[in-house]
């Protein structure tokens, strides 16, 4: 990757993890996919990259192959994507683990699933059901409100306690199974049921549509019997951000807040205005401004970018419940957390934040062969018992 893009050194430890685990195919693929599609980089770019990876590669030449193979493939998507967008015309310690800084409609209409979603989900489900589950992994799907959501559990886990997640995907794409490992992970980790949920997609279902399904979810949840200091609501990226304007819902609904709250890099302004935008920009191997533009442009539609149900960073946070926030030091989105916090703290929320040095986007998805994603999770794991037990009150 060093070839294409000036991200080292974080580029080095996001292409080399995965290299090193000798070899999670799909995860080098889903990387090339993803990676290359989120710096728009051009369908011939992507291809190079990764023939020059099969290349240098040293492993058994059908391992070339495959890598080839995954490449083709991840193409033809990128260009399938890139055919979307032109539709719209809008369109640190030393020892290197964590810097932690401590202070601190009901039941919508969803529509029914179209081809562009289906097309938008078929390659994250198909990357994240070839990810590891951990032993003793159970899932189950579930309709809630109408809404495509999925139970899953990892081994033994107090079934009363709920971990409700939200996949991200830039409210273009995602889907349950890309983050099924990471959710098994801190089923485990806190000892908790979890929640899966879909939500409908941009930009066939833009702004309120993905927050509307995830305070259908919650609502159900309550629906269901189960006492709100019992949940806990968290979402990865986009949806780190949907985690957040719920709470921001909830307030303005004068529902009942969950017990507390985990945001893993969560976007929390679509205006792009974080200074890491630009700081971070050749250290991030994942996320460009470019991409976020584009994504916040499809979701947005006529929503003023500011609209603190899109971008809770824009919002009044007082009265949250307890949180805690992820994010990698190598992020543009690092302000996006970073400003969050600090304003948080200024309402007197009970907030922690973890810095993670030189991780990248979404890395808590490589649990299975990264250590600093394992960490990451235990850490969740810790905060959600420590949670539920009182013992941060």
């Amino acid at each position: 990757l060093n070839s294409h893009i000036n991200c080292w050194p974080t580029a080095q430890l996001f292409a080399e993890s995965w290299l090193n685990a000798y070899l999670d195919l799909s995860e080098i693929g889903y990387r090339i996919l993803f990676g290359s599609a989120d710096l728009c980089l051009e369908e011939d770019q992507i291809y190079d990259i990764g023939i020059d990876v099969a290349n240098k590669f040293s492993g058994p030449e059908n391992i070339r192959e495959e890598i080839s193979i995954i490449l083709d493939i991840s193409s033809a998507d990128s260009s399938a994507a890139k055919d979307d967008v032109a539709q719209d015309p809008a369109g640190d310690d030393d020892d290197g683990e964590i810097e932690i800084i401590d202070d601190g409609d009901d039941d919508a209409p969803v529509a029914e699933s179209t081809n562009g979603k289906k097309r938008k989900t078929a390659d994250t489900e198909e990357a994240g059901n070839k990810i590891p589950l951990p032993n003793n992994t159970k899932f189950k799907r579930v309709s809630v409100g109408n809404i495509d959501a999925e139970w899953i559990t990892c081994g033994e886990v107090e079934t009363d306690k709920i971990f409700m997640f939200i996949h991200g995907g830039g409210y273009y794409r995602g889907s349950i199974a890309a983050t099924r490992a990471t959710v098994a992970r801190i089923s485990a980790e806190a000892k908790v049921r979890c929640l899966s949920i879909e939500y409908r997609l941009a930009p066939e279902h833009p702004f309120p549509a993905a927050i509307d399904d995830t305070f259908t979810a919650y609502n159900w949840l309550l629906k269901e019997g189960l006492n709100p200091k019992n949940i806990i609501v968290s979402g990865q990226s986009a949806g780190g951000g949907l985690c957040l304007a719920l709470l921001l819902k909830l307030k303005e609904k004068n529902f009942f807040q969950p017990r507390g709250a985990v945001a893993l890099s969560p976007w929390t302004d679509l205006t792009q205005s974080g200074k890491t935008m630009k700081i971070n920009a050749d250290i991030d191997p994942v996320i460009s401004k470019k991409y976020l533009d584009r994504m916040a442009n499809l979701y947005l539609a006529k929503t003023s970018n500011m609209s603190p149900l899109a971008s809770p960073l824009y919002g009044e946070l007082s009265g949250l419940p307890p949180l805690l926030v992820q994010v990698g030091s190598a992020e543009t989105m690092l302000d996006d957390s970073r400003r969050f916090v600090e304003k948080a703290k200024i309402a007197k929320v009970d907030v922690q934040i973890e810095v993670w040095k030189d991780m990248f986007h979404g890395w808590h998805g490589s649990a299975h062969i990264l250590k600093d994603g394992e960490k990451a999770i235990k850490s969740i794991g810790l905060f959600c018992r420590n949670l539920f037990n009182n013992k941060l009150d």
